[in-house]
C-alpha cells in the first residue's frame, strides 16, 4: 500500500513541475483484451481466454482433459508437427485511424512465424528475431480488422536439420532454433514444441513513430554521500536528434528533485539499436538492498528528451534503484574467487534457479505472485536458468521490490550453437532489446553467456562429436566471448558478465577451488550426501536431489499407486536413473518402506537431508563458499523433480528444511570432518556484530540429556562463519553412536548497529529459534529410529522468523 501511496504523489507532484514541452498523445491496444482471438489447428478453430492462450491448454479443454494427468500427455505429441494460427479481431475507429503511426509489438516461441494483416502479408524488418516490433499503419482500416500469425511446426524441420552444417552436435540439433530450450524435453518437462505467440499483442497509436524503446537508470558508482548514475535511452534506429535530457524524479518519501540539463555524453549501437548515454548524480542517495540487508528504496521519474532547438521529443515513465553489485573473481591462494559485493558490503547468495513457471502461457510471471515464497526461504538471489527465457517484467518488478538478486543467463542450455551471420544477427536483436530493458532494473546482478556449454565442450566428448573442432570452439567465441558481452558493455554498463556457468565441470579438481560449480556428484554421480560436505566450491549455482510434488499436486496430476511400476504415475519422473538414485540414499537411510505413502514421505526427507547437509557445509565455509542457489526453485509441469515448489506452486516438505538452513543466524553441527570428534559453527549472515550464547547437548535414545554445556562469544564479526566449539567423542559418557545425537539451540543473539546510523542503540535480535541436531549414524541404524522423525519435526517447527526490538 506504501507503494501506491507514494507513486500518486509521485505523479501529483509531476504535474506541479514547471517545464517546457508537453506529452504526445497516444493509445494503446492489446490483444486479444480489446477485441476477439482464435486459433486455428488441424482445421479446429478454438476461441483464446484468458491463461489459456497455446494449442496444448485449448485443445485439452476441448477434449476435457487434464493435461498432465497420469499419461495424458502422450495424446498430445502430435501438435509439435501441426501448424498453428493465430487470428485476432478487432475494431478500429475514426479517432485512432487518425493518428499517424501505429506500431505493432508482440514476442512468438520460433522464428518460423508469418504476419497477415487484413490478409495481406507484413514482410519483417529482421527475420530471424523472435521479438516483433514494427509499423503496420498501412495495413489498418476503419472498422472490422484482423491479424493473422501463422507458425510453422518445428518437429519437421528439426527433423531435417544436418548437423554437420552448422559444427553442431547431432543429438542437439534443436540448438539451431530458437525455441527455449527446455521444451525440446528435459529431466523435469515433456517435449512440446507447437509454435506460440506470448499474449498481449500490443498496437500504439501515435502522431508519429515512438523511438524510445527503453530509457534505463543504472548506478555506476555509489557512496554513502552521493551516486553516480547513468541514463541509457534505447532508440529504434540509428538516426539521432537528441541534444540532451532532463529527469524529474521523486524519492520513496516522496520528495521530489529534478535534474539539470544533461548533456548528451556518448552514442553507441547493439543488435541494431542506438543507445544514448548520459551521466547525472544524486546527493544523499537512498540506497536499495538486497533482501535481509536492508530496504529495497525505489525511485520513480520521467525522462525528457529534447533536441537543439530545445524542442521536447520524448517523455519516458521510468522507475531505478541505486545500487552498486560487482561479482568479484581475484586469484588468491586458494584458486579464484567468485562472490557479490552490494553497495561496498560482500554478500554470501541464498538462493536457488528459476526455470519456466509454465510449459506454455508465459514465461515466469507466476513468480510475481508467489514472490512471498521466496521471501519465506530466507532466499536473496534466483539464477534464471538458461534454459528458459529472459525474465519477464512483472517477475523483475517483484524481485525489485523484494530484494530477490537475479542472475540472468541468455537462453543457451547444454548445446552447442551455430555461429553464422543471420543466426548471430537474430540472437544480437533479441539480446540487446532484452538486456536493455532488464538493465533497467536495480536487481539485476549479473548476466552470464549461457548453462553447462561450455562445460560440455571440456568435459561431456562434444569434441569427438562435431565434424571441426576448431570451427565449433570458433562459433563459441563469436557467440559467448564476443558477440554478448559486447552487447551487455553498451545496455548494461554496470552488469557484470561471464562467458558461461559453471567454469568447470564437476569432475574437475578447479571446481572447488575456481569460480562458479554445478555439482552433481551426489545425483548423476550416486554419491552419499556426506559428499557435499567434502565438496565446497567457491560459489555453488547449482546442486540438488529430487522429491514428489505436495500431495494435492499427486492428486490433481497422478494416479494410484504412486509406484514406478504404474505407468500413469512413473511418466511423471523424466530423469533416466531418477528412481534408482532416489531409491539408493533412500534404502540408505531407512530400514523399511510400509506403503506407497511411507515411501514418498521418506522421500521427502531424504530430499530435505540432501539440502541440509549441503547449505550447512556451504554456509559454514564462508568466506571462501560465498553462495548457495540450489536446483531448482519451481517447475512447470507436475514432476518428480528437484523443485521445491511444486507445479500448483505449492512448498514442497523441503521447503522448511531451506528456510531454516538459510535463515540469517545458524548454528551448524559437524560431524564429518572428524571420525573422533564433531564441531559446533556459528554463522552470523548480518551485517552486525554478534554476542551470542548457547546450549549444546548430547542426548540419548529417550531423549535425555547426558552432556551439556554452555557456550559464550562476545564478539562475533558480521557476515562471518566461526567455529565455536570442538568435542570429542570420547568425552561423551558412554558414547554409543547407535543411541545418542547432538541438540544445540541459542540463549540469545545481541547485535550493534554497524556504520554510520541513526540508530546507535544496541538492538536485540530473536530468530526464533536458532537451533539445530545431528545424529551420528542414519535413521535405520538408531536404537530408537522414531525419535529422529520426532527431533527432525521439533527443529521445522521451530520459528525462525528474525525480529527486532529494542534493547
Amino acid at each position: 500500500m506504501k507503494f501506491w501511496q507514494n507513486f500518486v504523489l509521485f505523479v501529483c507532484g509531476l504535474l506541479s513541475f514547471q517545464y517546457a514541452g508537453s506529452q504526445t498523445e497516444s493509445r494503446d491496444l492489446l490483444l486479444p483484451e480489446c477485441g476477439r482471438g482464435v486459433l486455428i489447428c488441424n482445421q479446429d478453430t478454438m476461441a483464446l481466454q484468458k491463461g489459456k492462450t497455446d494449442v496444448y491448454s485449448l485443445v485439452a479443454e476441448k477434449l476435457n482433459l487434464n493435461l498432465y494427468q497420469a499419461d495424458n500427455e502422450l495424446l498430445f505429441q502430435y501438435l509439435d508437427s501441426c501448424r498453428t494460427e493465430y487470428v485476432f479481431s478487432f475494431d478500429i475507429d475514426e479517432t485512432l485511424l487518425s493518428f499517424g503511426s501505429c506500431e505493432l509489438s508482440f514476442e512468438c516461441s520460433d522464428l518460423s512465424y508469418v504476419i497477415y494483416i487484413n490478409q495481406r502479408e507484413v514482410p519483417r524488418k529482421q527475420n530471424n528475431t523472435l521479438r516483433f516490433h514494427q509499423q503496420i499503419r498501412q495495413y489498418l482500416k476503419e472498422g472490422k480488422n484482423e491479424i493473422r500469425i501463422v507458425i510453422e511446426p518445428v518437429k519437421p524441420r528439426l527433423d531435417n536439420v544436418k548437423s554437420e552444417d552448422y559444427d553442431i552436435l547431432s543429438s542437439e540439433k534443436r540448438a539451431v532454433f530458437r525455441h527455449a530450450a527446455f521444451q525440446f524435453g528435459w529431466d523435469w518437462a515433456p517435449r512440446e514444441l507447437a509454435g506460440e505467440v506470448f499474449m498481449p499483442l500490443k498496437l500504439h497509436f501515435a502522431s508519429s513513430p515512438c523511438r524510445v524503446l527503453n530509457a534505463g537508470i543504472q548506478t555506476k558508482e555509489v557512496n554513502q554521500k552521493s551516486a553516480d548514475m547513468s541514463l541509457s535511452v534505447m532508440l529504434s534506429d540509428s538516426s539521432n536528434d537528441v541534444s540532451y535530457a532532463k529527469i524529474y524524479y521523486t524519492d520513496k518519501n516522496g520528495k521530489r528533485f529534478k535534474t539539470k540539463k544533461l548533456e548528451l555524453v556518448s552514442t553507441r549501437t547493439a543488435g541494431g539499436y542506438c543507445f544514448l548515454n548520459f551521466d547525472f548524480s544524486i546527493s544523499k542517495p537512498q540506497l536499495w538492498q538486497p533482501q535481509g540487508r536492508g530496504e529495497q528504496s525505489l525511485y520513480q521519474a520521467i525522462v525528457k528528451l529534447y533536441d537543439k532547438k530545445q524542442k521536447e521529443i520524448e517523455s519516458v515513465e521510468t522507475r531505478f534503484g541505486i545500487r552498486q553489485i560487482e561479482l568479484v573473481r581475484e586469484k588468491d591462494s586458494i584458486g579464484e574467487s567468485f562472490y557479490f559485493v552490494c553497495n561496498g558490503r560482500k554478500l554470501f547468495a541464498k538462493g536457488a534457479n528459476l526455470v519456466p513457471t509454465k510449459m506454455h502461457g508465459e514465461k515466469y510471471s507466476s513468480l510475481a505472485k508467489h514472490i512471498d515464497l521466496v521471501k519465506d526461504c530466507n532466499m536473496n538471489m534466483l539464477r534464471v536458468w538458461g534454459g528458459g527465457f529472459y525474465l519477464d517484467e512483472e517477475s523483475l518488478k517483484a524481485c525489485d521490490e523484494n530484494g530477490i538478486l537475479i542472475w540472468q543467463d541468455f537462453p543457451f542450455a547444454c548445446a552447442l550453437y551455430p555461429a553464422d551471420s543471420l543466426y548471430l544477427q537474430g540472437v544480437a536483436s533479441d539480446a540487446a532489446f532484452e538486456v536493455a530493458r532488464i538493465a533497467s532494473h536495480p536487481c539485476l546482478a549479473l548476466l552470464c553467456g549461457n548453462n553447462e556449454v561450455f562445460e560440455g565442450w571440456e568435459n561431456w566428448g562434444w569434441k569427438s562429436q562435431v565434424r571441426d573442432t576448431a570451427v565449433a570452439l570458433s562459433n563459441y567465441d563469436k557467440l559467448f566471448k564476443q558477440q554478448l558481452p559486447q552487447i551487455v558493455s553498451v545496455a548494461a554498463q554496470s552488469t557484470d558478465y561471464v562467458h558461461t556457468s559453471p567454469i568447470h565441470g564437476w569432475g574437475k579438481a578447479q571446481s572447488m577451488t575456481e569460480g562458479d560449480s554445478h555439482y552433481w556428484g551426489v545425483w548423476w554421480g550416486d554419491s552419499v550426501f556426506e559428499t557435499y560436505t567434502r565438496k565446497v566450491p567457491r560459489f555453488m549455482s547449482e546442486f540438488g536431489f529430487q522429491s514428489p510434488p505436495g500431495k494435492s499436486c499427486m492428486e490433481q496430476f497422478f494416479t494410484l499407486p504412486y509406484s514406478k511400476d504404474n505407468p500413469q504415475f512413473a511418466i511423471h519422473q523424466k530423469h533416466p536413473r531418477g528412481f534408482e538414485l532416489i531409491d539408493n540414499r533412500l534404502k540408505e537411510r531407512f530400514s523399511n518402506v510400509e506403503s506407497d505413502r511411507d515411501y514418498w514421505q521418506k522421500a521427502e526427507i531424504t530430499a530435505s537431508d540432501a539440502y541440509k547437509i549441503a547449505i550447512e557445509a556451504h554456509r559454514r565455509a564462508m568466506p571462501r563458499c560465498m553462495g548457495s542457489l540450489l536446483w531448482q526453485l519451481n517447475e512447470p509441469y507436475p514432476a518428480i523433480s528437484w523443485s521445491i515448489i511444486d507445479a500448483l506452486w505449492q512448498p514442497k516438505a523441503v521447503c522448511q528444511t531451506i528456510k531454516n538452513c538459510f535463515a540469517p543466524f545458524l548454528l551448524s553441527i559437524d560431524t564429518y570432518s572428524s571420525p573422533d570428534s564433531l564441531f559446533l559453527y556459528f554463522i552470523n549472515d548480518t551485517y552486525y556484530d554478534v554476542a551470542q550464547s548457547c546450549t549444546l547437548e548430547i542426548r540419548d535414545e529417550k531423549n535425555q540429556t547426558v552432556f551439556q554445556t554452555e557456550i559464550l562469544d562476545h564478539n562475533f564479526p558480521e557476515m562471518a562463519s566461526r567455529k565455536i566449539f570442538s568435542l570429542a567423542k570420547n568425552s561423551i559418557p558412554n558414547f554409543d553412536p547407535t543411541r545418542h545425537f547432538v541438540w544445540v539451540k541459542s540463549n540469545g543473539v545481541l547485535l550493534k548497529q554497524n556504520g554510520d546510523s541513526a540508530e546507535q542503540n544496541a538492538v536485540l535480535f530473536e530468530q526464533n529459534a536458532v537451533s539445530n541436531y545431528a545424529f551420528f549414524v542414519y535413521p535405520q541404524q538408531l536404537e530408537n529410529q522414531q525419535l529422529f522423525f520426532e527431533i527432525r519435526n521439533q527443529w521445522l517447527q521451530e520459528n525462525t522468523n528474525l525480529k527486532r526490538r529494542n534493547r
